[in-house]
């Protein structure tokens, strides 16, 4: 019985130096488990830590640095709107003759208003780099443009002539900008009286004198013409009720 006691005593030491050791290896493996399930929890609780210093660092911060996050969005193009009554301005549309000679061919045209002219019309030889702006646009005598003489320039309005206010020949007579004379030009892109005063030179109310003279001439002689074209008629008139009178008299004296 001691021998058999003995035995099963020495059974049960090493069943339970072998269930220790697996508890021991259950144990460790359990706990190598659980550090690296732990490492990252770990991990996210440094960050968060982080976080909450950096929560803490805005509150720290005055009112005027603690501004919320924009968020970014799609730049937008912005187009100005003109006031009530002002119109785009217009591209120009040039004309189709000489504004010196009214004839057509090969022009030059001005880069501020509609008008174009022959080369030879302006002594030139040849064509001017770059732009290039008319005679109607600087002062005949002493070449100054709108923006040198004062804001303002006088043109004739049937001749490229253009005086500043000092150049100005007095006794020239001013023309009022009816829409008869502005509205061709507006409607090709410029305002011929805008910053200027109209008015007729002295050569082009000569040739417009002379060419009032002779359209009377012609009137005065056409009318004579058509006068005397009637004259002749009844003349013809009168002579064919003559001889029909005639021829009636001639038969009246047969029949008797």
């Amino acid at each position: 019985e001691a021998t058999a006691a003995g035995r099963a005593l020495e059974d049960g030491g090493e069943g339970g130096g072998g269930g220790a050791s697996s508890g021991a290896g259950g144990a460790t493996d359990a706990g190598g488990a659980s550090a690296d399930a732990a490492a990252p929890n770990g991990g996210d609780g440094g960050d968060g830590g982080g976080g909450e210093g950096g929560d803490d660092h805005e509150e720290n911060l005055p009112a005027a640095l603690r501004r919320p996050k924009r968020r970014r969005e799609q730049a937008g193009r912005y187009e100005p709107t003109l006031p009530r009554g002002q119109r785009r301005k217009q591209p120009l549309r040039h004309e189709d003759t000489c504004f010196h000679c009214a004839d057509g061919g090969e022009l030059l045209e001005c880069s501020l208003c509609p008008r174009v002219y022959h080369l030879e019309c302006l002594s030139l030889t040849k064509l001017p780099k770059g732009q290039w702006t008319c005679p109607w646009h600087s002062c005949l005598e002493c070449g100054r443009t709108v923006s040198t003489a004062g804001g303002m320039l006088f043109r004739c309005t049937d001749c490229p002539t253009a005086y500043c206010f000092d150049c100005w020949p007095q006794g020239l007579a001013r023309v009022d900008p009816t829409p008869q004379l502005l509205e061709p030009m507006i409607s090709r892109g410029f305002d011929p009286s805008k910053n200027a005063t109209l008015f007729v030179c002295g050569d082009c109310a000569d040739e417009k004198e002379t060419a009032k003279r002779r359209l009377e001439e012609e009137e005065r002689r056409r009318a004579e013409a058509r006068l005397e074209k009637e004259r002749q008629r009844r003349e013809a008139v009168e002579k064919a009720r003559t001889r029909d009178e005639e021829r009636e008299r001639k038969r009246a004296d047969e029949a008797q």
